[in-house]
């Protein structure tokens, strides 16, 4: 069997570098070297491609490299690597590409819309689902519209400075999530419930985004569902997973419980709710993922009310691949190890541009 060439896209210009970097460890790891060949492709914080080492995938420390990388367009994954010392140049083809980048410039549609201009097959969803799911507040409107249960929102810009009797008279509650519409991994999240936190939080939130998203602060527990498409009417659902804190270092969720402090949060592949319950997250799910315009793959990440009501908060195109994210693990609890999960979003991805 000829062995396939991937390009692993990783790093890129977003908040959310480092994560991606560890996520693409993951997957250069596990992928099936008797089917694919990977070449790393290092994205730096400045947007410039580089070129890795097959035998091993550097850290962020290792950036740059000798080659910097440009796409062709219309070269049906034919590129060109440059030495940046001596100007020697080098042709690269690629059959897949494979995007394991979180955030802006990477998951927000234009990476996949570099990868349309040059016509090469590339793991996920198109430029149109990335784009609107990278924004919280698009994804939120457009889910609603569908019907599907969303909690309860508003955005606004610099211009705008609500206060915190205002957004209790036109969302309800008590207190709020104050976030960056356009980014992930917690990054920039304040959870607020007076007039100075609010104050903080915007400035916080508006330093990271031009569009901020204000929700009500939802009590309950925090439900994830995976969703795989293995053919072009096959869509996996998982059994949900749950995520809870540990412990009260952590007001909520945040950046450190994720990824700095391995004892703040509890992570449950298996959530301990009934089936009736899971079936609905999952019937939930894929409502979700059809009405976004979704391919490949995604996480959606629900509030599970004490009432009994879902809630979707966020639905993510690329959800992280760390050897401890909850994605790979709910696909692998569903019968699909991570090695065949690559299979499936490598050849789903091939199928979709023969």
């Amino acid at each position: 069997m000829t062995r396939k060439t991937v390009a692993l896209l990783y790093g890129g210009i977003s908040p959310e570098h480092d994560v991606s970097v560890v996520s693409a460890r993951s997957v250069f790891a596990s992928i099936d070297d008797s089917r694919y060949h990977v070449i790393p492709i290092a994205i730096d914080r400045q947007g410039r491609w580089w070129l890795g080492d097959s035998a091993t995938l550097p850290d962020q420390s290792a950036f740059p490299g000798e080659y910097q990388v440009s796409l062709l367009p219309g070269g049906r994954g034919q590129a060109l690597a440059f030495h940046t010392a001596t100007g020697e140049a080098k042709g690269l083809n690629f059959d897949i590409a494979l995007p394991i980048l979180h955030g802006q410039g990477g998951e927000d549609g234009s990476i996949q819309g570099l990868l349309e201009t040059a016509r090469i097959p590339y793991v996920g969803s198109g430029v149109l689902a990335s784009a609107v799911c990278m924004d919280k507040q698009v994804t939120k409107a457009l889910l609603r519209d569908a019907g599907v249960p969303v909690t309860p929102f508003l955005s606004l810009d610099r211009f705008e400075t609500p206060s915190l009797s205002e957004l209790r008279n036109a969302l309800g509650g008590e207190a709020f999530f104050v976030k960056p519409a356009r980014l992930g991994s917690s990054i920039g999240i304040s959870k607020v419930a007076t007039e100075e936190e609010l104050a903080n939080a915007l400035a916080l939130a508006l330093d990271q985004d031009e569009k901020v998203l204000i929700e009500t602060m939802v009590v309950g527990r925090e439900i994830e569902c995976g969703v795989l498409q293995r053919g072009s009417d096959d869509l996996l659902a998982t059994w949900p997973s749950e995520i809870s804190l540990a412990s009260d270092a952590h007001a909520f969720y945040t950046y450190d419980a994720k990824y700095n402090d391995p004892d703040a949060v509890r992570l449950d592949v298996r959530a301990g709710i009934d089936e009736a319950c899971a079936e609905r997250v999952k019937d939930i799910s894929i409502r979700a993922f059809q009405a976004l315009g979704c391919e490949g793959m995604a996480r959606v990440d629900f509030f599970l009310k004490d009432n009994g009501d879902l809630l979707v908060n966020e639905v993510n195109t690329i959800p992280g691949f760390t050897s401890h994210s909850l994605y790979p693990k709910m696909i692998e609890s569903a019968g699909t190890p991570y090695r065949e999960l690559l299979d499936i979003l490598l050849e789903q991805a091939v199928a979709r541009f023969s």
